[in-house]
């Protein structure tokens, strides 16, 4: 479950969670059971599912946020604070160049363009 996964959409979040859509129904629907988010109908579309955390959710991920912040800090220790921010910037830049061979490859937000046709960005 992505904190800000396109506003809700389970399509969203298959491609957040880089899965399939096969997948993220089953994923969905194990969150659900155990009451992790809660699946609504579209405003707009009643056909289409919206996806909200729950407030156990919502808790489950504010109580895990700390482990995680920690790992990624533990990992990146070894470098220097500019060798840091250079690398995510390499790796944020790997990650966009390549999302077009995804399996769910990430659709670029609105006024977004994500280098997607395999050449590095300028």
């Amino acid at each position: 479950m992505a904190r800000a996964s396109r506003a809700g959409q389970p399509t969203g979040a298959a491609e957040d969670a880089l899965r399939d859509r096969s997948t993220i129904g089953n994923v969905v629907m194990r969150l659900e059971a155990k009451k992790l988010i809660a699946r609504r109908p579209g405003t707009t579309d009643k056909r289409t599912k919206r996806l909200y955390p729950t407030a156990l959710g919502s808790a489950t991920l504010d109580a895990i946020a700390g482990a995680v912040d920690a790992a990624q800090r533990r990992i990146l220790r070894p470098l220097a604070p500019a060798e840091r921010r250079r690398f995510m910037t390499m790796l944020t830049r790997l990650v966009d160049i390549n999302n077009v061979h995804s399996r769910a490859p990430l659709r670029p937000a609105a006024g977004n363009d994500v280098a997607g046709e395999g050449a590095p960005r300028g």
